[in-house]
């Protein structure tokens, strides 16, 4: 039997909703992401919510994740996830649906005996049948003394070249890949198709330099099959991939070795500057740590620990002309966190729009309050991140704050980077025409760093 789990976003974090036949099978009263969570093998943790993180930022609109669950005191199964991500128009924020199976239950392992192992298109064994089937190469490599290492192998644009080129030449990319990963182990190897645009594979290998080899020499091997014969020749520098590699200590099962080289595909750093990324602890903390932070930030915007600074602009004589509003985190316990600390995560999580709304509408709101005051009018300058400007109605939101504050939109100053403007220059174009016809002011920050110069 199957069980179907929504989560979705929250002011505090996320909120889940599970279905009786799914509480039952988890041993759970009431759907409670922290209970959810907590219950999840320490070892899946990391990799269960990485991947919910990477579908609420829009990387992936599916996902297979397999992850022990504590049933009971001492009891834990193994249960296999399949999200699957749906887009709401109103918000642009992403509600996630899985269905999940209890892989320890006789009734799921006869099910699951009755479907094909092998992916058609590569002959590699799918990802449940990789699993079951890998333990025991993994037993037999620690028997005879052989290090290994876990490398997941995940295609970069496949999406994109499956959709612009059509079905046959990413079916002949998938095997190009299968043949690549075949021919560039050492053996004995053993080989997985975890995902539509993911590879495992499990091989022979003495430290950091055998899988840097192997990836090396794997990129070769798919670079010149775009010669024209094998691949078209214009997929030569698009059908690249990211590794990410764990090497095997003798202490994980199979699961939790692949978990971790899954989880080393998310890394901000690589062993060699390039796609190979290995496994440390170093990457759990940095991923823990975010996720500690995502969910902080969610209770500071409800929780009013936002705050805007404004940084003083002056004329040659010295006179203040305007003021840049500056969003800084007044942390109850940790202090002032300056934005470069925590704006990526807001990214990341899609908190960012929202940050942005509430820092025009308070932007506003002092530009006002100073004006009664009888203060020299001075323009406030806000800063307008890439989801705000493309992904939201930013004119509605713009109107909605001078509507509100009654300020003279000429005493308010959008600022975009000039990279953000050139990733889609006609709609950007656009856009700020709008902005311009409600009288604010726009300017571009970082001109001259990017594509433009003067």
């Amino acid at each position: 039997d199957f069980g179907i789990l929504t989560i979705s976003h929250a002011d505090h974090g996320y909120v889940i909703d599970i279905s009786p036949n799914g509480l039952t099978m988890m041993n759970m009263k009431e759907a409670d992401f922290m209970e959810l969570t907590d219950r999840i093998s320490s070892c899946d943790r990391d990799i269960f919510m990485e991947t919910i993180r990477r579908i609420f930022k829009g990387e992936m609109s599916t996902a297979d994740v397999g992850a022990g669950f504590e049933v009971s005191d001492g009891e834990v199964h193994r249960f296999v996830f399949h999200f699957k991500s749906t887009k709401n128009p109103a918000d642009g924020l992403y509600c996630i649906t899985a269905a999940f199976l209890d892989t320890s239950s006789k009734k799921s392992i006869a099910m699951a005996e009755n479907e094909s192992d092998s992916d058609p298109v590569t002959g590699f064994l799918k990802r449940n049948s990789f699993f079951a089937e890998a333990q025991d190469y993994l037993n037999e490599s620690v028997e005879e003394n052989l290090g290994v290492a876990f490398v997941s192998i995940k295609l970069n644009r496949f999406q994109k070249i499956f959709t612009l080129m059509g079905n046959e030449t990413a079916e002949k990319l998938l095997n190009v890949y299968a043949g690549g990963i075949e021919k560039c182990s050492a053996k004995p190897a053993f080989f997985g198709k975890m995902s539509v645009d993911t590879f495992a594979a499990i091989i022979p290998c003495e430290g950091r330099e055998t899988a840097l080899k192997f990836v090396k020499n794997l990129g070769l091997y798919v670079e010149n099959s775009c010669n024209g014969k094998i691949l078209p020749e214009i997929l030569t520098g698009q059908s690249g991939f990211t590794a990410g590699v764990y090497l095997y200590n003798g202490d994980d099962d199979v699961i939790s070795a692949y978990n971790k080289a899954e989880l080393s595909l998310v890394a901000d750093f690589s062993e060699d500057g390039g796609n190979c990324r290995f496994f440390s602890d170093e990457i759990a903390m940095e991923l823990y740590n975010r996720d500690i932070m995502e969910q902080e930030l969610r209770a500071a915007l409800s929780g009013n620990q936002l705050e805007l600074y404004y940084q003083p602009k002056t004329d040659f004589d010295g006179k203040i002309y305007g003021a840049e509003a500056l969003v800084r985190w007044n942390h109850p316990h940790s202090g002032v966190i300056s934005p470069e600390a925590f704006i990526p995560v807001a990214e990341e999580c899609g908190l960012i729009t929202r940050i942005d709304e509430w820092g025009l509408m308070q932007a506003c709101q002092q530009a006002k309050y100073w004006q009664e005051k009888g203060y020299r009018k001075i323009r406030v300058s806000v800063n307008m991140s890439h989801d705000q400007l493309l992904k939201t109605d930013v004119v509605a939101a713009i109107k909605k704050a001078l509507d509100e504050t009654q300020l003279d939109p000429a005493q308010l100053e959008i600022e975009i980077t000039e990279t953000m403007a050139m990733q889609d220059i006609n709609r950007t174009i656009e856009l700020l025409k709008k902005i311009r016809s409600l009288g604010v002011c726009v300017s571009m920050d970082d001109f001259g760093t990017g594509y433009s110069s003067l």
